[in-house]
């Protein structure tokens, strides 16, 4: 998804405030949010009931300050998405390829039809309408006649193909078709909308896309979108397909199987479609002014079996009729357990479940299983089937039985608590019936009641004692207890016991984390806990302890609940004696979820870390943080920047320039997270954005002066880093008079000679000293991918491109890049032509090249630096070098054309080629060869032509 950093700051989204202390109002309407801007509510469970509900503050969730806010908030992400067409070519060649292709498939079907024709005609119209629009809002020249008319275009072919298909034949599939125009007209009138700064009207068309097609939506047309914005609230239905898929794997009979797949999918699509467009409407109604909070959809699962081989055992997952319901729930219960609330006629047991997950993205259910189980997994998938009953029944799910009370009581010496206000029933008054309660019993009461004796025993208990309730508590079946109660309970009080009981063995030993995490290995208690506004700091305390790993850490989720810990996680968190700062548990997930997967799903997370705002989040904990948080804030923003490069406009605004100086002076010697981030914030496409970002780091910090910092940083920097310095050092010293001398620039220009000399031994430093050469010559995408040697390739291939037509940026460019050229030949002269020589004969592919590029964009500025002397040292240092280039048949084209240009421009206006005794056919007949490509060529043959009958007239 798109960044919404900009969208957010410009439309004046509010600050957050930290959350407050949610009071339990179970009759208040809830309103669903993506988690991080809803950050000040949370689900709670309602143990009487077992239903998921919301709770909100006392201040009522219609209040029209926070209905403000999140519609904000719901707008900016959708018109975040869409606003990609304006800033990315790719986003817009591909949404437009899209909308084509369903135009043209819409062509054939209304071929017959003149109405038809003709609104598919005004869609075509319509499209490079805004393709045009786009380019001209581009150069800020946004025409709005223009606007109007791509508007009423769009409307016009929108109206004309919704619902009532009066454009369209009335077959199925032509009001099918009729839909998908409609859907792609909306796209477009979305996008026009968002050009025209109306992104209330943009976010309401978007959602109308997935109205009018909500299968062609979110498949092929707006997946990325879906995937964020709708599935989480339709995940129960992925669930419920990939649970029917299993069990309709164990059918024998092909063709049976093949037919009930194929039901199975045709079902599922129709209500994920469905699905979508109820929460589409759902959303559409947020943006109707003064109106009230909607009720959420209740999408419920399909009601008819797909299967009729279902076992009638407690290992059934979908049998629909209440006969199998009840069987369902004997089996679990056992025969003789009464019955409450067994009324399965209008409600059987799948209700219960799309109810709970309709709200939560990360359970997984699985068959219920009859069987004891000791993995809180399973125990959770279990009970999550449970119909309305008391919390006794509701324990008899979990799995933490295996073993008698007993057994417990009998490995334990008894230890006394000071207890008299105890209202922990029978055995839980002393240590070992509290541990016998929180391991078996299925009370939820006496479970919270004997949480709280062991808290007390916990902190009252010192020695021998301590060690002997260490050991005890140190059991796993005692810690999956404690899981089971947290994953249960709804009382704060409890559940910040038990975490910090938890806390407390974690940090006693790597065994008792390993024992939480192979209890709860999906991490579904932590995320219960995240999702809590009132412990989800403390939860990430305890998460931290037992450093889960990347792999436990699939959920969606993840990333806005993390962000919300490190919004506002200011405040050291205290767990009995464990102390832990919620920042640092933040940085660790993050690192986690940005690293630990492979490249496309780091790429994913990183992504929606900047669609959620975390950009800025990260860009002011490194402003306010200590050298160690600075130091994890850069590495987090270098990660985004790879997965997105676009953000670094936004980051070389937002990021303190002191912050980084900072960093870059307090960093140990080994570590390089400033220098790395201040290297890719250099790789802007405009230049005014770069200029004032080095003028800002100009600066300094405090006392400190910036290009000093730098210098020294130069000297005690490993050979790899030199160059990366080098060139911000060098970068810097270009703000003032580059005609003059300066210390810095020429131990800048020293320090990349010196890894041209050496990077024939050293293969880091050749890639270091590549890209370090290709950021200097100053070109870049708009997601910082150097494209100096495209812009040299376009002025070989058209002759005069920059000149007349030149835009402001392009002569700023042009006029940066020759101050450049004459530092580094001032400072380098004659060594640094010699060493880039050297460099494309004898280096790596990659070097060689980005010395080739260097050659090239130098050579051209030449003639403008005025020194004679210099050009002609050039042409007999480098010239014989390009001539190789030319008839080396290892060099690809692009390779020879740069060598072309080169040459051209060191000989041009010399008589170099009139000093040459003989200049070999291969090289004239490379060149001949060269100027259907380049003009460059057929120049430089002209020259040799005229240079050879000049020095045969002087020889007669």
């Amino acid at each position: 998804m798109a960044s919404l950093h900009n969208l957010l700051s410009e439309d004046g989204f509010p600050p957050r405030k930290p959350p407050k202390k949610l009071n339990h109002n179970p009759d208040s309407a809830a309103i669903t949010l993506p988690i991080y801007i809803c950050h000040d509510r949370r689900r709670t469970f309602d143990s009487s009931s077992h239903r998921p509900r919301f709770t909100s503050d006392a201040k009522s969730v219609s209040d029209p300050d926070i209905d403000a806010a999140a519609t904000k908030a719901m707008i900016a992400i959708l018109t975040g998405y869409i606003g990609q067409f304006s800033r990315s070519a790719a986003f817009r060649a591909s949404i437009r390829e899209k909308s084509i292709k369903i135009l043209k498939k819409s062509a054939a079907t209304a071929a017959e039809n003149e109405d038809s024709r003709e609104i598919l005609k005004l869609m075509e119209i319509g499209i490079e309408s805004v393709e045009r629009l786009v380019d001209g809002n581009r150069e800020k020249k946004l025409d709005l006649e223009s606007l109007q008319r791509c508007i009423k275009i769009l409307d016009r072919s929108a109206a004309s193909s919704s619902s009532d298909h009066d454009g369209f034949p009335s077959s199925h599939s032509c009001r099918k078709t009729s839909s998908r125009v409609a859907a792609c007209a909306r796209l477009y009138l979305s996008i026009t909308y968002k050009i025209a700064r109306n992104d209330k009207i943009a976010a309401r068309n978007l959602l109308q896309v997935f109205c009018d097609a909500p299968e062609l939506a979110r498949t092929r047309l707006l997946p990325e979108l879906w995937e964020h914005f709708f599935l989480p609230h339709l995940l129960h239905l992925k669930i419920w397909y990939s649970s029917e898929l299993e069990n309709l794997a164990g059918l024998i009979n092909g063709a049976e199987k093949e037919k009930r797949i194929k039901g199975l999918n045709h079902l599922y699509r129709e209500k994920m479609d469905s699905g979508t467009v109820e929460f589409a409407l759902y959303y559409k109604e947020w943006l109707k002014t003064g109106a009230q909070a909607p009720s959420v959809p209740a999408v419920s699962l399909p009601s008819k079996p797909m299967s009729k081989s279902r076992r009638k055992s407690s290992e059934s997952t979908s049998s629909y009729h209440s006969s199998s319901s009840k069987l369902l729930y004997q089996a679990v219960f056992g025969a003789n357990v009464k019955r409450q609330s067994m009324d399965f006629d209008s409600r059987n047991v799948w209700d219960f479940v799309g109810e709970d997950v309709k709200h939560c993205n990360y359970i997984h259910k699985k068959a219920v299983s009859h069987r004891r189980s000791s993995s809180l997994k399973d125990d959770i998938q279990k009970a999550e089937l449970l119909p309305d009953t008391n919390k006794s029944d509701y324990f008899r799910f979990l799995g933490c039985k295996t073993e008698p009370a007993e057994c417990f009581i009998s490995k334990i010496e008894k230890i006394s608590v000071n207890d008299d206000n105890s209202d922990v029933p029978s055995r839980s008054s002393d240590v070992a019936g509290a541990i016998a309660t929180v391991c078996s019993s299925e009370s939820l009461t006496d479970c919270e009641a004997a949480v709280r004796a062991l808290s007390r025993a916990w902190l009252a208990t010192q020695g021998d004692a301590r060690l002997q309730l260490e050991a005890s508590l140190s059991q796993a079946a005692v810690i999956q207890g404690m899981l089971e109660v947290l994953y249960i309970s709804n009382d704060d009080e409890i559940l910040e016991l038990a975490v910090s009981i938890l806390a407390e063995l974690a940090a006693l030993s790597e065994a008792n984390q390993r024992c939480v995490l192979a209890s709860d290995p999906q991490l579904s208690v932590g995320l219960r806990l995240l999702r809590s506004s009132s412990l989800f700091l403390k939860a990430a305390a305890l998460l931290y302890l037992v450093r889960p790993r990347a792999k436990q850490m699939v959920s969606t989720e993840w990333v806005p609940l993390v962000l919300r810990v490190l919004e506002f996680g200011d405040q050291l968190q205290i767990l009995f004696s464990v102390r832990c700062s919620p920042h640092e548990a933040a940085y660790y997930f993050l690192n986690e979820l940005l690293t630990g997967f492979d490249e496309d799903r780091n790429f994913e997370n990183a992504k929606q870390m900047i669609s959620l705002g975390g950009l800025g989040l990260v860009a002011r904990r490194m402003d306010v943080g200590d050298v160690s948080e600075k130091r994890r804030a850069a590495s987090l923003l270098r990660l985004c920047i790879r997965a997105d490069g676009s953000c670094r406009h936004f980051l070389v605004k937002n990021v303190k320039k002191e912050a980084i100086l900072e960093l870059l002076v307090l960093e140990k010697n080994q570590e390089n997270h400033a220098l790395a981030l201040l290297f890719e914030l250099l790789c802007v496409s405009r230049l005014n954005k770069r200029i004032e970002f080095l003028a800002g780091l100009r600066e300094g910090w405090e006392c400190f002066n910036t290009l000093h910092i730098l210098l020294l940083r130069l000297h005690k920097a490993r050979q790899e880093e030199r160059p990366p310095v080098a060139v911000v050092l060098l970068e810097l010293d270009l703000l003032g008079d580059a005609s003059g001398g300066s210390v810095y620039r020429d131990e800048a220009v020293d320090a990349i000679i010196s890894a041209l000399d050496c990077s024939v031994f050293e293969e880091k430093v050749q890639q270091q000293v590549a890209r370090a050469l290709l950021i200097l010559g100053g070109h870049f995408s708009y997601t910082g991918e150097e494209e100096i040697e495209q812009w040299l390739l376009r002025r070989a291939e058209i002759r005069d491109i920059c000149v007349g037509l030149m835009k402001e940026d392009e002569q700023m460019r042009e006029n940066w890049q020759r101050k450049a050229a004459l530092a580094l030949l001032t400072s380098g002269n004659t060594r640094l032509l010699s060493a880039l020589s050297e460099s494309v004969a004898n280096s790596i592919p990659s070097l060689a090249r980005a010395c080739l590029v260097t050659i090239c964009w130098i050579s051209s500025h030449l003639p403008s630096i005025g020194d004679r002397d210099l050009r002609l040292a050039a042409c007999s240092i480098i010239a014989p070098r390009l001539m190789e280039c030319l008839i080396n048949n290892s060099n690809n084209l692009e390779e020879k054309i740069l060598a072309s240009f080169s040459l051209y421009s060191l000989t041009n206006g010399t008589d170099y080629f009139s000093q040459q005794p003989r200049i070999e056919n291969e090289v004239q007949n490379c060149l001949q060869k060269l100027s259907r490509a380049t003009w460059t060529a057929k120049e430089l043959v002209s020259l040799i032509k005229n240079s050879s009958s000049s020095v045969r007239f002087l020889s007669v």
